[in-house]
């Protein structure tokens, strides 16, 4: 994959999110997602995907048109956005990359020197593409899009070719049924479950901006399913990883 190819597959997609998430009240456009960074991704030693569950832009659900990569997560400095939501990942991609796999060893996102990069090396789609609730996401609104989406999904999952697929309820069991996993092959550790499939380490996880458990835990968890199940990767890319 190339820049070329990524800019040819995100063209097809935007074609096909603008015929398929369509309101039908008329208040909302799309709000497109995918690579945030074509040149960092494609060199990170892990290419790892978030699928959440909708963003979000005027009142009641009104809004988009705009694109939630290029408009924010490529050009926004990390204090402009979402700490309850980009914060965990960004924790978590930066424990990867740079090979950091205990929170209380990180700095603090806003002592990073390097904190739109990490958040800029990864791809962030929605499962609803269109603008939803500030607070309290419907579960069924977000499934119904889901599974009317479900082939555009696919087709970025396949696209940008990830390593590691992180999503959350309720639309990430159905990714993970439709990837060819079973419900019984599926283990956990911790407030992590996971599986494999097609090469790609698949990791249901809380909503980033969950209050359930600790974020300690919310990110050791994640760290230590990927560093369990991509170990000899791991050992092979730290080095490049650490020049991140």
């Amino acid at each position: 994959m190339n820049i070329e190819q990524v800019k040819e597959a995100e063209a097809e997609i935007r074609r096909l999110v603008t015929e398929v998430y369509v309101d039908e009240r008329g208040k909302a456009d799309p709000v497109f997602d995918g690579i945030i960074s074509s040149e960092r991704y494609l060199v990170c030693p892990f290419k790892m995907l978030w699928i959440l569950k909708e963003p979000w832009d005027g009142p009641d659900s009104s809004g988009g048109g705009w694109s939630l990569i290029t408009d924010q997560l490529a050009t926004w400095p990390v204090r402009d956005l979402s700490q309850s939501t980009f914060h965990p990942i960004i924790y978590i991609t930066f424990g990867v990359l740079k090979g950091v796999w205990d929170y209380d060893a990180m700095p603090w996102v806003s002592k990073m020197s390097d904190a739109e990069d990490v958040i800029r090396s990864i791809a962030f789609i929605n499962a609803k593409k269109l603008p939803g609730a500030t607070r309290g996401a419907h579960h069924p609104t977000i499934l119904k899009w889901y599974r009317r989406g479900a082939d555009i999904i696919d087709r970025q999952i396949n696209a940008y070719s990830p390593e590691i697929v992180f999503g959350c309820a309720p639309h990430f069991r159905e990714i993970m049924l439709r990837a060819g996993i079973q419900t019984d092959i599926i283990r956990s550790h911790g407030c992590v479950k996971f599986a494999h499939a097609s090469g790609r380490l698949f990791l249901e996880v809380y909503h980033p901006g969950q209050t359930q458990v600790k974020r300690v835990d919310y990110v050791n968890d994640a760290l230590h399913v990927v560093r369990r199940n991509l170990r000899h990767r791991v050992r092979l890319c730290r080095g490049q990883a650490r020049r991140l």
